[in-house]
């Protein structure tokens, strides 16, 4: 435990302090008792206790010693004598300087400047090594993985390779994760769904502070095999991709009367598990119509008939309805996020007219870069290449212009899984899930920043800010 006692320190601290209802400056001595900073069980995040003579809230700011613009602040905690303010998004074994402003009623009061000093990181978190040692490349902000060996961890780390959060998944897989920014919270599907192969069994939504705000085991859910993507809308409901299955008559194709078929499916549900909208595959489309449908497993993949699509991202459109890609079928499709009609079909025979260099080959992460433009992966099975593809769809007339084609290095090529976001006007960044990097390239596919990991990861965000003075959750 690291103490600071507040003794005759802040009596006569004035030019410090300030009101923003007086003309004359106060002293915070006159409500604050003691300041005691202690560890808390994560190592990049440290508890300050606070002590005070009467009740009001407090707020920090806190930022790295000699970096007083760009520091940190938190939210105002409720009115209280001991409130307690956790400090997060530290670097690791570095001394970090802090300043206490006091609410009580309308007037502020503003300590003296307090001082501590960070720990170590814990043995077992993954390394990150920088593989362009040369680069002179800088971003504010963060970029964020989640490891996929069966003792996971969240990470995320500054442009300096430097970890400056974590989270332990207790000892379970992540099997994936995202970021939602409106509310500053991590989505994960963690462990392994004994009935669906790319699930979990269990979901979970954390904040930054560790706090669960979110968690149900896979027996808990009417729509138990989520898989592949876990995401939160802005309104704050969340969404799911799931397992949806349904018995068909295949014998025109060789099959049985009664076979299930195994599809995909969209929830929609509320934090308290309430579910608002449902959607399945099987609504705009019939297996038959597929000539693969009795195809058998190959290459260690599952058959058209255990996994007839495999979806596998999720997101929002510009007008709200849903991006969802079907990795077997190399399609994008957009569905409305209430009729759950399926507006078009974007990619290899599909009913938008496009031309065939935007054709994928394993596609991933469907979003809406910053250009307002559809952006997905192309991992390139064919040719052995990964790219970033970035599309404008006229709706009405069913046509698709491509805007990007940026071609990543042949050695960073994933097979499967990947990412690419992005981070400002000239830069993506690109997570590539086999070769376990995390690349930012120009718009040419150069990378200019490269850190890799000793464990694959799904994808990799860009979080350009943390705005910690939001309201949580």
């Amino acid at each position: 435990m690291r103490k600071i006692k507040l003794i005759y320190i802040l009596l006569l601290l004035v030019s410090s302090f300030s009101s923003c209802t007086k003309d004359e400056l106060l002293n915070s001595s006159d409500v604050l008792k003691e300041v005691i900073v202690k560890d808390d069980s994560n190592k990049l995040r440290n508890n300050v206790e606070i002590q005070l003579k009467e009740p009001a809230a407090v707020q920090i700011e806190y930022w790295k010693s000699g970096s007083e613009g760009e520091a940190l602040t938190t939210p105002f905690t409720e009115d209280g004598l001991n409130p307690v303010v956790k400090l997060i998004l530290l670097e690791p074994d570095t001394v970090y300087d802090f300043r206490l402003t006091i609410k009580k009623e309308a007037t502020l009061f503003h300590s003296q400047v307090f001082s501590f000093h960070t720990r170590s990181l814990p043995d077992n978190l993954s390394p990150f090594e920088n593989r362009l040692p040369g680069s002179t490349f800088r971003f504010k902000g963060y970029i964020s993985i989640a490891t996929k060996p069966e003792n996971s961890y969240l990470y995320m780390i500054n442009d300096q390779g430097k970890i400056v959060w974590y989270q332990s998944a207790d000892n379970k897989t992540i099997v994936n994760s995202t970021f939602d920014p409106v509310h500053n919270t991590f989505q994960c599907i963690l462990g392994q769904n004994p009935n669906e192969q790319f699930g979990g069994d269990e979901i979970l939504v954390i904040d930054l502070y560790g706090n669960i705000i979110f968690k149900r085991t896979y027996d808990e859910l009417k729509n138990p095999d989520v898989h592949h993507d876990f995401r939160r809308l802005p309104n704050g409901d969340l969404i799911t991709i799931n397992r949806y299955k349904k018995a068909f008559d295949l014998s025109s194709k060789g099959g049985g009367t009664n076979e299930i078929v195994n599809g995909d499916g969209l929830t929609v549900m509320d934090l308290n598990g309430n579910i608002k909208w449902e959607w399945n595959c099987f609504s705009a489309i019939n297996p038959l119509d597929y000539s693969f449908i009795m195809d058998e497993p190959q290459g260690g993949h599952l058959s058209p008939r255990q996994d007839l699509l495999h979806a596998n991202s999720v997101s929002l459109d510009t007008d709200g309805n849903y991006l969802m890609t079907f990795n077997r079928i190399n399609q994008l499709w957009k569905i409305n996020s209430s009729t759950g009609e399926v507006i078009y079909k974007l990619g290899v025979d599909g009913d938008v007219d496009m031309p065939q260099e935007g054709y994928t080959s394993g596609i991933h992460s469907s979003h809406i870069d910053l250009d307002g433009e559809i952006m997905v992966i192309d991992n390139g099975k064919a040719n052995q290449q990964t790219r970033a593809l970035s599309f404008v769809v006229d709706e009405n007339a069913k046509t698709a212009v491509l805007k990007k084609d940026i071609k990543f290095p042949t050695e960073l090529f994933t097979m499967n899984q990947g990412s690419a976001y992005m981070m400002d006007s000239q830069h993506i960044l690109f997570g590539s899930t086999m070769s376990k990097t995390m690349a930012i390239t120009d718009m040419s596919g150069n990378p200019v920043w490269q850190y890799q990991t000793d464990e694959k990861f799904f994808r990799a965000y860009y979080i350009d800010k943390i705005d910690l003075t939001k309201s949580p959750n």
